[in-house]
């Protein structure tokens, strides 16, 4: 064979290789854990709780739960593969933190911590995230979808996490 074939070969094996672990490392970032934030439930009574959310830069949020349940509303922004290899960290906004009753009560309706966003060092206006909800296509963005958590109201710590495409919430154990 000539020279100029095995060089062409093996530059298309590297190519290929390098393909396959640039491959491997976009989907291993998108379907790491993300922690967003820890979850601190304290049961006043049977159906009252207060709920803090120390996200990662310690700042804190938190308010009065009613109900038997809870639920976390968020919408995720979640970027292409070559945007995770730079970087770019997915992005929570909270939408709101509801106290849930089951059975023949209705729901409790009220709202804590709207528009938090957690998890990445962008903060987005109010205007684009509706700007994005509306668009089916944006260039750079996988995807915006809304996640939520829910859960019974009990005590204990927990850690909000994005998991792939999922707000999944943790037990902490106690220290």
């Amino acid at each position: 064979m000539k020279k100029w074939c095995w060089r062409s070969l093996a530059i298309a094996l590297v190519l290929f290789v390098l393909l396959i672990v640039l491959f491997a490392r976009g989907a291993m970032l998108a379907w790491q854990e993300t922690p967003l934030a820890r979850i601190v439930v304290t049961v006043l009574s049977s159906e009252h709780a207060h709920l803090r959310l120390i996200d990662n830069n310690g700042f804190e949020f938190g308010g009065d739960i009613y109900g038997s349940h809870w639920q976390i509303d968020a919408f995720v922004l979640l970027w292409h593969d070559p945007l995770l290899k730079l970087g770019f960290k997915p992005v929570v906004r909270l939408s709101g933190v509801h106290g849930k009753y089951m059975g023949e009560r209705e729901s409790a309706q009220q709202s804590l911590l709207n528009g938090i966003e957690l998890g990445a060092e962008v903060t987005f206006s109010q205007v684009l995230w509706e700007w994005l909800e509306q668009r089916s296509w944006v260039p750079g963005i996988r995807s915006v979808f809304g996640a939520a958590v829910f859960m019974p109201v009990r005590e204990g710590r927990f850690e909000l996490v994005l998991k792939g495409a999922g707000l999944v919430l943790v037990p902490l154990s106690e220290q």
